[in-house]
């Protein structure tokens, strides 16, 4: 982590513009000439008064905006002054760098897709067409982007007269298929004629009307607009009483929301549910039960609404929700709680068993993640934390790691929508590591959020470099197979790099030295899973330049064959060579290689579409990425002995260059790709972002624009001690900052903090067996008290102003 320069301000020279600065940045004033020095932030709060020398230091906090320096005399007269900037941006520095690295893997996916939408006169800007997905995603982004409106008032506008949240807006033309066809009778499909909008309610589900409300909630917290929250109060009431009065959302049996039977949250049925062979349908006939997720978030959103409520002075009102909620948990828990999880569904209809091969008592669904962060109780976290701390324990094979979306899978009864291990059933998502991992830094199990935040880092990193939605799952096991490694040496007429070895061509036919593959290892390797025997030339197939066909003598029999492979299309089509099986009868089987199709270029290589995987890359001089795929060629008569393989080149300029051929007796396996499918990054994105914010960060807004704010830095746990923290609403300029320092050797957490709020709660993880003994703030003693959660003390105090102030908190067994 490099110090951030200080910025130099001088007062001989004019500040037209004045520099930026970040909070907590250092200022030096320079040519000083007078008695004191002030300095002023954006809200007219002085927060430095100290002797004037000629060269004077400080750092910069308070409100966002434009900070006056003043230079005074002894009768308190400006003698001179200067002005500079104060601009916050959400950012985490320590010295590993590798939540740094997370965050930026975040905000990657998180800036990735933006949807605006034109209806009735307004431009509306959203972060994803789902209301849904655009709420899960505005619990993060909010710290990025100012925009965070426009989907409230566009679902407020459209909300339907008895309440009802539409699920998505679309334009007529993507609209004109199942939705229209099979939803306008439910009155679940809207084309409202205006500017080709349509909105479409997916009929099973019931979490859209509470996720309106906590989407309302994450934006008025970070724009602080009390007067637009006050104006959607009626739209939130309306969507939480529609829960409760419709007949299809609310069960008279349980009391609580109900839903058609979907894994967790998901908008699908299996087969024992489907009506109309899709599987998306509901109707007065359909057997409905309780998925307690849908529950935990109603109650959170009934206590979130109760907040906005009193905080305009409407209290009578809030007590009705606040009761609302605990009635919701204390039904919930007397039907779905298991004691180390909640059961995702409590049918109404008991006596219709559904024969989906699992015991269903079992599975552990995704909801459960969610539902730590819903003011469920301590005792029901640590259960639900410690259910998959044991599941880690005993992943399966192939297995990421234990953030499934349910798990036990489903063997069977969801083929069409969810294969097991993927999606919903049994994939694993960064969407649960993010929520489990802001559950267990807000429950006593820190080291537990840490290792989650470190294993969702190594996964991008060994996949994609991306952040993804949701990963196969695992279960997948190596088939039983022998290989038999061809050889090409005798035969290869091109190195792979630049300059060639004596009496070979150079890689491609390149005149750059270096711009080759020079990194590749030799000898005998494996990659996805394939054996090869690797030497420092390869077969260089070219019409023009290269070598035109080679014929490599096999004489046996094999199932399979595997390629070690790149080519280059300068050509048309792709086509850049051919593989022909010479069979002992004389008969032949050719298979075309096409890149894109079964290999790829060697310059930033891409998966091809069929049986091949990015086998290996690196770097050359010129290119930042370059590498090779294996392939594999299934042979269509493995009875038949194999007298030879044929490579040609194509007249048409393309080149093609075989680096390792091997053969197998089982026909080709590559394990399933590690990325699953189902849903949008952004969201996965979004929940590993507020677990490292609120929860390592651990900076959390409790009032609006960060007035009020909780700090509680667990870097202890990250074993870090030092991070330098900056969390910012753009929609409002509200943030906070702090400086991190865990001093050991002196028994001392160092923090200076501030911010454009009145007010925090400062929470400081120690050390575990100490407990504080002084808390400073400058000079002064402020009272400090402990709390204990789970295993980990917290000294608790109070900071009266977030003007910057440097804090100390010593502490002893």
């Amino acid at each position: 982590m490099s110090p951030i320069a200080p910025v130099v301000l001088s007062l001989t020279l004019p500040a037209v513009l004045g520099p930026s600065v970040a909070p907590l940045q250092e200022v030096v004033l320079t040519d000083v000439r007078g008695a004191r020095v002030q300095v002023f932030d954006a809200l007219g709060r002085r927060y430095v008064d100290m002797p004037a020398q000629g060269e004077v230091r400080f750092r910069a906090g308070g409100a966002c905006g434009w900070h006056e320096v003043r230079v005074l005399d002894a009768s308190g007269e400006v003698l001179a002054s200067t002005r500079f900037r104060l601009k916050a941006q959400t950012s985490i520095q320590h010295p590993s760098g590798e939540f740094t690295n997370l965050l930026r893997l975040c905000v990657l996916s998180l800036a990735n897709r933006e949807v605006a939408v034109l209806w009735r006169d307004r431009i509306y800007r959203l972060f994803i067409s789902w209301l849904r997905d655009n709420t899960h995603v505005l619990k993060a982004v909010r710290y990025f982007e100012a925009h965070v409106k426009d989907g409230i008032d566009l679902f407020r506008e459209s909300q339907r007269d008895d309440g009802m949240i539409w699920d998505f807006v679309t334009y007529r033309n993507h609209a004109e298929h199942f939705w229209e066809s099979l939803y306008t009778p439910l009155r679940f499909f809207w084309r409202t004629g205006q500017d080709d909008i349509c909105f479409v309610r997916m009929p099973v589900e019931n979490d859209v009307e509470y996720l309106f409300v906590e989407a309302l909630y994450y934006a008025w917290q970070a724009t602080g607009d009390d007067e637009w929250m006050k104006s959607n109060l009626s739209a939130a009431m309306r969507a939480l009483e529609y829960s409760l009065n419709d007949p299809l959302r609310y069960s008279q049996k349980f009391g609580l929301l109900k839903r058609a039977y979907t894994i967790d949250t998901w908008d699908f049925l299996g087969v024992y549910d489907t009506i109309d062979e899709i599987g998306l349908c509901i109707s007065p006939e359909t057997r409905f039960g309780v998925m307690f997720g849908d529950n935990t978030g109603y109650a959170m959103s009934c206590e979130r609404l109760a907040e906005m409520l009193e905080h305009v002075g409407r209290g009578e009102e809030a007590k009705k929700y606040r009761q609302r909620a605990t009635d919701i948990r204390q039904r919930l828990i007397q039907i779905a709680w298991s004691g180390t999880h909640f059961r995702h569904h409590v049918s109404e209809h008991p006596e219709f068993q559904r024969d989906f091969g699992v015991n269903e008592a079992e599975q552990v669904s995704l909801s459960n993640a969610y539902s730590l962060n819903r003011n469920i109780s301590q005792e029901q976290c640590q259960a639900i934390i410690r259910t998959y701390q044991r599941l880690r324990d005993s992943l399966p094979a192939g297995s990421p790691g234990e953030w499934y979306m349910i798990y036990p899978p489903f063997p069977r009864g969801w083929e069409r929508h969810a294969p097991l291990w993927e999606y919903m059933n049994g994939g694993v998502s960064p969407i649960v590591a993010g929520e489990l991992a802001h559950g267990a830094f807000e429950h006593g199990f820190e080291q537990y959020g840490v290792d989650i935040l470190r294993r969702v880092l190594r996964l991008a990193q060994q996949t994609d470099g991306r952040i993804r939605f949701c990963y196969r799952g695992g279960g997948f096991e190596q088939p039983k197979r022998s290989f038999q490694s061809v050889a090409i040496t005798e035969v290869s007429g091109m190195s792979l790099t630049v300059p060639p070895a004596p009496g070979k061509l150079a890689w491609m036919n390149l005149p750059e030295q270096g711009n080759d593959l020079h990194e590749m290892p030799q000898g005998e390797q494996t990659f996805a899973h394939i054996p090869f025997v690797l030497g420092s030339a390869c077969i260089g197939l070219n019409s023009q330049w290269g070598q035109r066909e080679v014929v490599l003598p096999v004489n046996a029999t094999f199932a399979s064959l595997y390629l070690l492979h790149a080519g280059n299309k300068p050509g048309t089509g792709g086509l850049c060579g051919m593989l022909t099986f010479v069979y002992d009868d004389g008969s032949e089987h050719t298979e075309y290689i096409h890149v894109g199709t079964n290999v790829s270029g060697w310059v930033f290589p891409q998966q091809p579409s069929r049986d091949s995987r990015i086998a290996w890359t690196g770097r050359s001089s010129k290119w930042a990425r370059v590498g090779v795929v294996v392939t594999g060629f299934n042979n269509p008569h493995p009875e038949r002995r194999v007298a030879s393989i044929r490579l040609q080149a194509v007249p048409n300029g393309s080149s093609w260059a075989v680096i390792g051929v091997t053969t197998s007796d089982a026909p080709v396996w590559f394990p399933p790709d590690a990325i699953s499918f189902g849903g949008p990054d952004e969201w996965a994105a979004a929940a590993v972002a507020y677990a490292l914010i609120e929860g390592l960060a651990g900076v959390k807004d409790r009032n609006t624009a960060f007035r009020e704010v909780e700090i509680a830095p667990r870097w202890i746990a990250a074993d870090e001690p030092q991070a330098e923290v900056c969390v910012h609403y753009p929609a409002s300029d509200g943030y906070v900052a702090y400086s991190y320092h865990y001093l050991p050797e002196k028994r001392l957490i160092q923090l200076t903090v501030t911010g454009s709020g009145e007010r925090a709660r400062v929470r400081v993880p120690l050390p575990a067996g100490t407990r504080a003994t002084a808390v400073r703030v400058g000079e002064k003693s402020v009272p400090v008290v402990m709390e204990q959660i789970e295993d980990t003390p917290y000294a608790v105090f109070q900071l009266d102003s977030l003007l910057p102030a440097v804090v100390q908190i010593e502490y002893s067994e």
